[in-house]
Order: structure tokens, then C-alpha cells, then sequence
């Protein structure tokens, strides 16, 4: 990259490198709350196993009209999912969602699990999605990720400073150190 400095006061920027810079922290901050989100996942495990031990079922009727989203590579079919609309009815309200499952469904009602505190908490498979939750945050992937980018970013701006000195430095004595990169 060719830097121009139009004022002989200043050293030039290196936007280049600043911009690595930042987008080296903004990746980390996303695998540190990826991490973080996993983490505040496992408040809804207990909710979970209550649905389980008290069998708060109901029957979920299904939109027969759904979704079909097929993800190929290369022609290969990677995977197929399916968005379905449902309704299911706990004392006098009604409550109606969405929801993408990987198996196409087979009848137009499903037994549904709900929680007693808050029938707006549901799931169809509750045990599955403690099982989810308990890989997820047990995965140490995110943190892992996140701190090899701030120790890149890190490092990009030990760089940035060195050569910014250098840059002061040679417009002060008007020689220029060699660089050894």
C-alpha cells in the first residue's frame, strides 16, 4: 500500500492497517458473545426439565401448508428444513407460532410441551433442546476463536506502532531505519 503524506507535519495513517485493526476486535467481540449467549442458554434447562417432570403436553395443531428449504453443495442435498405454522390452546388463550424443524411433519397435530408458569414457553422436544444447549455451552470454540483474533489483533497493532515511530522518526532525522518484515 502507497502512502502519501500531504502534511509534512504529520506521519501518514496507514488506514490499512488501522481497518485490520478494528475488524480483528469487531470478529472477536462477536465469538466472545456467541460464548456469552451459549453461557445465558443454560437458564432455560431447568424450565425444560420442569416440562418434562410435570408433562405439561398439549396438542399443537399444525398450518398444513409449510415451508420446505432444501441447502445443497456442490448438488449434493447438505440438509433439508422446515418452517411450520401452529396453534395450540392452553385454558382460554389461543397462541399461534413459527418454527423451523428438520423433519417434515407427518400429521397436522403434534403433542407439544409447555411450561405451566408461562404457556408462551413451549418446545416439542424438550429433552433435545437440553441436550442442545448442554453441547453448546460446553463448546470452548467460541473463546478459543475470539482470543487467537485479539491476540492477532494484537500483534497488528504492535506492528502499526513500530511503524508509525519509524515514520516519526524518519521525518525528524529524515533517514529511514530498514525494515526487516
Amino acid at each position: 500500500m502507497t502512502v502519501v503524506n500531504t502534511n509534512p507535519q504529520r506521519p501518514p495513517m496507514h488506514i490499512g492497517s488501522i481497518i485490520r485493526i478494528v475488524l480483528l476486535f469487531v470478529a472477536a467481540i462477536f465469538f466472545f458473545s456467541l460464548y456469552v449467549a451459549f453461557q445465558l442458554d443454560k437458564k432455560r434447562i431447568p424450565v425444560y426439565q420442569a416440562m418434562i417432570k410435570d408433562s405439561t403436553i398439549t396438542t399443537a395443531l399444525l398450518d398444513p401448508m409449510y415451508k420446505q428449504t432444501i441447502l445443497k453443495k456442490k448438488g449434493v442435498v447438505k440438509s433439508t428444513d422446515y418452517e411450520i405454522s401452529y396453534s395450540y390452546k392452553i385454558g382460554d388463550a389461543t397462541y399461534h407460532e413459527k418454527k423451523t424443524v428438520k423433519e417434515e411433519p407427518q400429521t397436522v397435530t403434534m403433542p407439544l410441551y409447555y411450561s405451566k408458569s408461562d404457556p408462551a414457553v413451549h418446545t416439542f422436544n424438550p429433552q433435545a433442546d437440553i441436550d442442545n444447549i448442554e453441547k453448546d455451552a460446553a463448546s470452548k470454540g467460541p473463546i478459543v476463536v475470539g482470543c487467537i483474533l485479539v491476540a492477532v489483533a494484537a500483534w497488528y497493532i504492535r506492528k502499526y506502532l513500530k511503524r508509525r515511530a519509524e515514520d516519526i522518526e524518519e521525518m525528524e532525522t529524515g533517514y529511514r531505519p530498514l525494515r526487516y518484515e
